[in-house]
């Protein structure tokens, strides 16, 4: 017996030993845990970081976030609404300390990485792309053009609002921490825009690959401006009948949808709830970003409000009948 127990009790040591050894077994791989090295693993997992990179950019058109940058206050439109007051006080507060900017800037280069995350990891092996109905490699090129365009949008805002910026094409990770960026000449970052854009259009499928994602027609749109942005009149020309020739999209000419009967034109249509997605019939529209109103986790867009105008708070003789 007690031959038997020192055999037992030293083939559990062995047992133990030989796995607590092993380098594989201290793997940690948490189930409950979502990282980049467990979710880039398939196209379900590249959808659903293609869900949290559309998040990111639909804060452009989010309530109560700092975007009145892009909308108000430039030579595109300037409204009296007292919140829009950066070209009021263009002197006083165009400088690296207003919040408004600061936010801008972060959020820009936070989609631009959460972008280059998917970009660069689409590019391991081993990944699983089949699924969806179509081919693996169609997959895997849709799902890196929709990043691309996405971070071409985000130069473009940059570009806009700052000029000459840093370029940044790899995903930032704790390891690799830079301080000490260069801006880059505003003609190369439209190159990576250019760049970005024509492949986005040749992936990206004329309808969405889901509710609330990039159309071709989008892409191409942004194309054309960027050429002519760039004095090419003749590639925005050739770029802007990409869209208008495309039967998928065209103007808005007859009552449709859901209050097609009632008093109304065509145009309002569009903007009527149960109206707004190609799938309900707005044939005009390119990209139409998703919120929720009165849903439990929903939220609002605040574009509307920021265009209009507030003249009832302004003061007459008021300095600066903004600030009230």
């Amino acid at each position: 017996m007690k031959i038997k127990s020192i055999y037992c009790i030293t083939a559990t040591l062995v047992f133990i030993l030989g796995y607590g050894c092993s380098k594989d077994y201290l793997d940690e791989k948490p189930p409950h845990i979502i990282a980049s090295e467990s979710l880039f693993t398939d196209l379900a997992g590249f959808e659903a970081g293609l869900n949290g990179l559309y998040s990111l950019a639909r804060a452009e058109r989010r309530e109560y976030e700092g975007c009145e940058f892009i909308f108000n206050g430039t030579d595109n439109i300037c409204s009296n609404y007292p919140q829009n007051y950066l070209y009021q006080d263009w002197g006083g507060l165009n400088n690296p300390e207003d919040a408004d900017f600061k936010w801008l800037f972060e959020w820009l280069y936070s989609t631009i990485n959460s972008a280059n995350t998917i970009i660069n990891r689409a590019e391991n092996e081993d990944i699983d792309w089949s699924g969806g109905g179509t081919a693996p490699g169609d997959n895997k090129n849709r799902v890196i053009a929709e990043a691309r365009a996405l971070r071409a949008l985000s130069y473009r805002h940059l570009t806009y609002g700052w000029g000459d910026v840093p370029m940044v094409f790899k995903e930032a990770v704790g390891s690799e921490i830079k301080t000490d960026w260069e801006r880059s000449p505003v003609a190369e970052i439209r190159k990576l825009i250019i760049s970005d854009f024509k492949f986005a259009q040749q992936h990206i499928p004329v309808e969405g690959s889901l509710r609330g994602r990039l159309t071709k027609g989008a892409v191409q749109h942004w194309l054309a401006e960027m050429y002519l942005l760039m004095n090419k009149p003749d590639s925005a020309l050739f770029w802007t009948n990409q869209v208008i020739d495309n039967p998928a999209y065209k103007l808005i000419t007859e009552r449709y949808g859901v209050k097609k009967s009632d008093p109304g034109i065509p145009f309002m249509d569009m903007f009527i709830e149960g109206n707004q997605n190609r799938e309900e019939g707005n044939t005009e529209a390119l990209w139409v970003t998703q919120f929720e109103l009165g849903a439990i986790g929903g939220e609002g867009t605040r574009i509307r409000r920021i265009h209009g105008g507030r003249y009832d708070t302004w003061q007459i003789g008021a300095v600066k009948p903004w600030r009230i």
